[in-house]
């Protein structure tokens, strides 16, 4: 909650053109899982060790060939997975985006808490599963991807 009033505070008084769109939900919500996304991939970037960037060195490729050519491949699961904890945590999320949503950038968290409130369990139940449908499909996709580039394979 925190987060959202500062975040408030600068869409409101620093930058009030952005105040209730979409980009200042985007980036809301981008801000409010940064914290746990930049954890995961420092520890995968910290279990990889200074060896194979300075072997890379030694055989002369620079900084930008060693990070696309060896470091990337290396950490990509971990950002992958910082991708669909963020899209997961953003479907969900109701007190990042309570402060930030107009009629017209309303997220379904906080239509499906309208419809509680009004007394339409039913309307709220359906959206409920289609956000579960909507995480789980993400997920899916994440795993497909895995498979696909040697990501996720057993052992």
């Amino acid at each position: 909650m925190v987060v959202s009033l500062g975040l408030l505070w600068l869409f409101s008084q620093v930058t009030p053109f952005v105040s209730g769109t979409m980009a200042a939900l985007i980036i809301a919500v981008a801000l409010g899982g940064i914290t746990l996304g930049v954890q995961i991939v420092r520890s995968s970037m910290e279990q990889l060790g200074m060896e194979i960037e300075e072997e890379s060195w030694a055989l002369g490729a620079g900084f930008f060939s060693t990070f696309r050519g060896i470091v990337l491949p290396l950490i990509t699961p971990a950002i992958v997975v910082v991708g669909v904890l963020t899209f997961a945590t953003a479907v969900r999320a109701t007190s990042i985006v309570a402060l930030f949503s107009t009629e017209s950038s309303k997220p379904l968290p906080l239509l499906q808490l309208e419809q509680m409130a009004d007394g339409d369990f039913g309307g709220a139940a359906v959206m409920g599963v289609f956000l579960v449908v909507m995480i789980t499909g993400v997920a899916l996709v994440a795993r497909v991807f895995g498979l696909k580039v040697g990501l996720g394979g057993r052992g």
